[in-house]
């Protein structure tokens, strides 16, 4: 069996005027997708500014992560030197306790730990004030 070739021909006449509606579809054409191309730019352009917005607010919300952090950090080392100073006077000054026992209920509040809680005190209150100052 030999295979079948299958041959067209085309004639195709057209007028003027198919010719002229032809080009100016084909012109319109052009035009919607350059509409399209700048709207599409447009949309690409706001995009962008709302991510710069985005990487604005996250770099405020990261610095006042970071400041509230530090003066909780502040606030907490204060507290743990009232509670420490109190406890001290509590203790030594009721007289009910005599020094053994004094020391041992000291020992078990972690007492040392409540007076050396300002470990890097002054870094945070140096990184609260250059926000503060915006330094």
């Amino acid at each position: 069996m030999s295979p079948r070739l299958l041959q067209l021909n085309f004639n195709f006449s057209v007028t003027g005027a198919e010719y002229e509606a032809a080009v100016t579809g084909w012109e319109r054409a052009q035009e919607e997708n350059e509409t399209a191309r700048e709207k599409n730019t447009q949309g690409k352009e706001a995009l962008l500014a709302i991510y710069k917005d985005h990487v604005a607010l996250e770099t405020v919300h990261r610095k006042l992560k970071e400041k509230i952090k530090a003066m909780a950090r502040i606030f907490a080392a204060e507290a743990a030197q009232v509670v420490a100073q109190n406890a001290l006077k509590i203790v030594n000054g009721t007289g009910a306790f005599d020094k053994d026992k004094a020391a041992a209920f000291l020992r078990s509040i972690a007492y040392d730990q409540l007076i050396c809680g300002c470990e890097n005190l002054v870094r945070d209150m140096d990184k609260v004030a250059d926000i503060l100052f915006r330094r």
